[in-house]
This record gives structure tokens, C-alpha cells and sequence, in this order.
């Protein structure tokens, strides 16, 4: 489910608690019949393959954190989940500063994110991914579906040595701004592009941004949220998620932690809501320095070799027949048997 889902199911998991002979209203949509109605037309689909055709040769390479095994090895992925909050003053702080400067409090989280990488993997220019809520206004039932109405787009991080923390934001969310006009291809598609392009398979990104902000505000700030959450998602390792509640602002960091360094995590947890709460102390934002951290944070740890697995054709008749629907459905010459169907350029829908 995506973010408006979790919220409608909780609002309604509330309301039934509460009277469990209460009437939710009928859907006249289901979620099968959205993903016929909302695919985009031809001309619009061009466009944005030429947009992120041209961009890709453009975007630089995923967080490169230090791991100390290879993510193929991670049989059954284990998320663990980290939370802060900031309280609604210090949140209230931070939006009044954001509409100043002409930002969005989503980009603000996002840019304080990416400094983050930067520092713990030690290079200056990254790609994230970025999660989008895409729920179309097709029918007027659409907003109480249950679905994964979700896509991603590849967002760049490519700070300049003279630019101060605020300037750095403005281009980031100016470079949102400018991809969010070719939505219409998804991050996995271009990653699809990138594979066909070099004829190999592109390097996934695996770190994730997904703001709820702006999703449904005032339905997050009626309902109950659970005391203990966490979300799984395949083909990542570390997702960072914020919604706006009664209480404040929740942050919080689901990763795999069994792929990195001990603390390593809590490190970059801890670095990250400090560098938040200095933006909201903080009155004139045009006075933070470039990399809006905490002092005295560690150096980054230097990556360990990443053992690359060789192309394993797939085994037996059912790797060859799914290999062969993958193969089709997304368009790649060959698939082997250690190839996950997202970073092949698959989603949801698909």
C-alpha cells in the first residue's frame, strides 16, 4: 500500500474499533480499474523518455555506504526502524522558514538527508530515490482506495564547493521541479533505460526518501498512529520517511541494518535529526554553512570491495519460464537467476 492507503486503513481500523457495526462508504473504483484508466498518452510518454534519456548520462552514482557483506547474500531482509520527533513548534519553525526561501518542507527534509549520505559515504555527488504519491483524480472514490498508487523518480544531489546550505536546497528543489515535469517515466524505468543504453544491468539505488507530506495533512493529523510501525520494501536498504502528525513531525529510518558496520546507522541517524533541529533553531538559513551537519562527526568509512555475482543463467523449468515472462514483460535480453524484477525496472503495476 502506499501512504494514503496506510492512512485510510488506519482511520477506518479506528473507526470500526470503535463502533464495529459502522457502514464505510462503497468504492466505486477499484485499484485494477485505476491502473487501466490513469496510464498516460503517448505524446507525454515520449517526452519524458527523451527528458530522462538525456538526464541519465547526467546522474551520478547511489549513496556508495560502507557495507560488510554483499546485498546478494542477505537472504531474508530484516528492517530495523529508527525514530525521532520534532515537536510541533520547531516543525511549524521550519515551514514558516521554507515558504521564505521558496522551498518545500519536503525538499528542506531531502536536502539534510542527501548531506548525510554525502558524509558517511564519502562522496559529494549522489542519487536517491524519491518516492511520489501518484493517485490521479480519476473517479470521485478515488481517495478512499486501497492500492499502491506509487512510482519513484531518480533525484541528484551534486552540491557545489561554494554554495551555502541554502543554496544548495533552492538547486535541489529547483532540479525537483524539473523532473517532476517528466513523471511519466518511472525511476525503475529509467534504470531499464540506463541497462538497455550499456547493455548491463544499471546500478540500483537503493536508498529512499518517501514524504508524506501533502499526501493528506489533515487526515494525518486526526488519526491514530500506531505505537510501533515498520515498513519492508524489496530492493532497499534504507528508507527515510516523514509524516506530520498531532504531535509533531515523525522521523524515521527503516534499513537493513545486517548489510552495514555496527552504529554505523545510529551514526547517520543520530547526525541527520541534529542537522534538522539546527534548521529549525536556526533563523537565517542563509548563515548555515554548505553541509549543514554536526560538528565533530566522524570521517567516512571507506567502502569495502563490493564482490560483483556473475551472470547465472536461470535453473530447471521454473526459473526458465519466469525468466522468460520477466524477459518479455520488461524488455531485457536475459535474465539470471540472482536478478530481483525491480531492479530489472520493474513495479508495482507491472
Amino acid at each position: 500500500v502506499d501512504g494514503l492507503s496506510m492512512l485510510i486503513l488506519f482511520a477506518e481500523w479506528e473507526r470500526l474499533t470503535a463502533d464495529p457495526d459502522v457502514e464505510l462508504p462503497a468504492i466505486g473504483i477499484t485499484f485494477r480499474d485505476y491502473a487501466l484508466q490513469a496510464q498516460p498518452d503517448e505524446e507525454s510518454l515520449d517526452k519524458a523518455l527523451t527528458y530522462w534519456r538525456e538526464r541519465t548520462a547526467d546522474l551520478p552514482p547511489p549513496p556508495r555506504l560502507p557495507l560488510t557483506k554483499d546485498p546478494g547474500e542477505v537472504e531474508i531482509p530484516r528492517f530495523h526502524r529508527r525514530e525521532a520527533r520534532l515537536d510541533p513548534e520547531k516543525w511549524e519553525a521550519i515551514k514558516d522558514r521554507a515558504r521564505r526561501y521558496g522551498i518545500t518542507p519536503s525538499v528542506v527534509l531531502l536536502a539534510c538527508y542527501a548531506e548525510v549520505l554525502s558524509a558517511w559515504s564519502g562522496q559529494p555527488d549522489l542519487t536517491v530515490n524519491l518516492t511520489l504519491f501518484d493517485r490521479r483524480d480519476v473517479h470521485p472514490d478515488i481517495g478512499h482506495v486501497v492500492g499502491d498508487f506509487t512510482s519513484v523518480l531518480l533525484v541528484a544531489h551534486r552540491p557545489a564547493a561554494h554554495e551555502g546550505w541554502l543554496e544548495r536546497a533552492r538547486r535541489l528543489q529547483e532540479q525537483v521541479w524539473r523532473d517532476l515535469d517528466h513523471q511519466e517515466i518511472s525511476g525503475v524505468r529509467v534504470l531499464r533505460e540506463l541497462a538497455r543504453e550499456n547493455d548491463r544491468l544499471a546500478e540500483p539505488v537503493p536508498t529512499v526518501f518517501t514524504s508524506m507530506l501533502g499526501v493528506d495533512d489533515a487526515l494525518a493529523r486526526t488519526v491514530r498512529w500506531p505505537d510501533h510501525t515498520r515498513s519492508q520494501t524489496p530492493q532497499v536498504w534504507l528508507d527515510h520517511q516523514v509524516i506530520e502528525l498531532p504531535d509533531g513531525l515523525l522521523l524515521s529510518w527503516d534499513s537493513v541494518d545486517e548489510l552495514f558496520p555496527g552504529g554505523l546507522v545510529d551514526e547517520m541517524f543520530a547526525a541527520y535529526t541534529e542537522s534538522v533541529e539546527r534548521l529549525a533553531d536556526e533563523p537565517e538559513w542563509a548563515a548555515v554553512p554548505g553541509k549543514a551537519l554536526p560538528q565533530g562527526r566522524p570521517e567516512p568509512k571507506q567502502d569495502k570491495a563490493r564482490p560483483k555475482r556473475g551472470f547465472e543463467a536461470p535453473v530447471g523449468v521454473v526459473e526458465e519460464t519466469v525468466a522468460g515472462i520477466w524477459g518479455d514483460l520488461l524488455g531485457v535480453s536475459r535474465v539470471g537467476r540472482h536478478d530481483g524484477f525491480f531492479a530489472l525496472g520493474g513495479d508495482s503495476l507491472l
